[in-house]
């Protein structure tokens, strides 16, 4: 374990550990940020999130090393404005979208093309998504979306997205890709072996660190890998049981300042 704050890389999930209700930054994260990085340790988030969708927060942080955005399937540079890692589905798996859309003709699609951000199917949890995480998004509605999507993303209330899932996972989907549930009412198709633990280690090779001397703050299963594989893998307070069990830290919920919480560990550590 790294003694050295310089030494560390700690990446975080923005919805439900970095934000709060109101999608704002709590000020006891802000001053923790600022401090941790004052210090000379790397910090940077790991988000769902399009690119677009996440600038202005990497904005506000100042961030200045690169972002883990679509859940993994892309490591972006906002200093450059230049992706540095990226990861497609397949025609198939693009197809297969499109087929549970016929067969849920009333849950709300997203994908994600590089930067840019393409609603296939509108509902008001897509209005929400897009206003929410102020996003700029094209219609195509026609199937007419660009290829090479990172990700899509379903979203209807919450027993809605479990009965997408449980078709999903009855009739079984393309080897080629991989499904996680970002929240109760978000339900993504990725590319198969992506995910935001794959995110963090590319990130790590990119900026020479080891992966011993990183540190991954999530809520939910979609930050699962990303926990498992950092060095000090945590979970806020508001994550599922299931999930805390299987963190090194557990640390105080969101609203009370969850990633405050690990950066004052880290800080101890290295005294």
């Amino acid at each position: 374990m790294a003694k050295r704050i310089e030494d560390f890389l700690v990446v975080s999930d923005m919805d439900g550990t970095l934000l709060d209700e109101e999608h704002k930054v709590l000020q006891r994260n802000s001053e923790a940020i600022s401090r941790f990085k004052a210090k000379g340790g790397h910090f940077t988030i790991a988000t769902g999130r399009s690119v677009m969708s996440a600038k202005p927060y990497v904005e506000m942080l100042k961030l200045d090393i690169p972002v883990i955005v679509s859940n993994g399937s892309m490591v972006y540079d906002y200093i450059d404005n230049k992706i540095l890692f990226d990861a497609f589905l397949s025609l198939e798996a693009e197809q297969y979208v499109y087929h549970l859309l016929d067969q849920f003709p009333d849950v709300g699609c997203e994908s994600f093309v590089g930067i840019e951000t393409y609603v296939l199917q509108n509902n008001p949890y897509i209005v929400e998504h897009t206003v929410i995480e102020n996003i700029e998004f094209s219609y195509a509605t026609e199937r007419n979306a660009p290829h090479n999507w990172s990700k899509a993303i379903f979203a209807d209330d919450p027993e809605k997205i479990e009965r997408l899932e449980a078709y999903v996972y009855k009739n079984g989907f393309p080897d080629s890709a991989v499904f996680v549930k970002s929240s109760p009412k978000y339900f993504e198709i990725l590319p198969k072996g992506v995910n935001k633990g794959t995110g963090l280690i590319h990130l790590a090779e990119l900026m020479n660190i080891r992966m011993e001397n990183t540190a991954a703050i999530g809520d939910f299963y979609n930050d699962a890998e990303m926990v498992e594989v950092a060095g000090i893998g945590t979970f806020a307070g508001n994550a599922p049981e299931d999930l805390k069990k299987r963190a090194d830290l557990v640390v105080c919920d969101y609203r009370q300042g969850a990633v405050a919480e690990l950066l004052e560990h880290i800080e101890r550590l290295c005294r």
